[in-house]
């Protein structure tokens, strides 16, 4: 199938576009972490802390990947304390962004995905990034 020009995403179907999509997504969260990660030798870490942003970061990666996340995981790469990181989770999930479910073989972990506004959201938002790091390079 072909792209529609005027959509900024791949036509449903459309398999190579849509892997090209996501590739490029990933490499865009790998480096939205790096550069949170930079800021970190010129200032103290706790003056930027937003779990939120990395936790549907974490999120947004595990989904592109397709793969599965924990809450456990989830709460270590927002990089804050556990039970600043679980009040955080639950703000993501009352604002619809986040779905928790249980593991059906241990009753112990729950896993979480990013809810289908949440996606769209950060696919948007990854495809704004990729416009504006397009517009960088174009620039003299």
């Amino acid at each position: 199938m072909a792209e529609d020009p005027a959509s900024p995403f791949p036509t449903i179907g459309d398999e190579a576009s849509w892997f090209s999509v996501r590739e490029r997504n990933l490499r865009l969260v790998h480096h939205v972490r790096n550069a949170r990660h930079l800021r970190e030798q010129f200032f103290e870490a706790d003056l930027f802390a937003d779990p939120a942003w990395d936790m549907l970061l974490d999120l947004y990666e595990a989904e592109l990947r397709q793969q599965r996340t924990t809450v456990t995981s989830v709460c270590v790469a927002s990089r804050v304390p556990p039970t600043t990181a679980l009040r955080w989770l639950r703000t993501l999930e009352g604002r619809g962004l986040v779905h928790r479910t249980r593991d059906a073989t241990d009753g112990r972990r729950k896993f979480l995905t990013l809810s289908d506004t949440a996606l769209t959201s950060l696919n948007a938002l990854f495809e704004a990034f990729a416009l504006q790091t397009r517009k960088l390079q174009q620039s003299p």
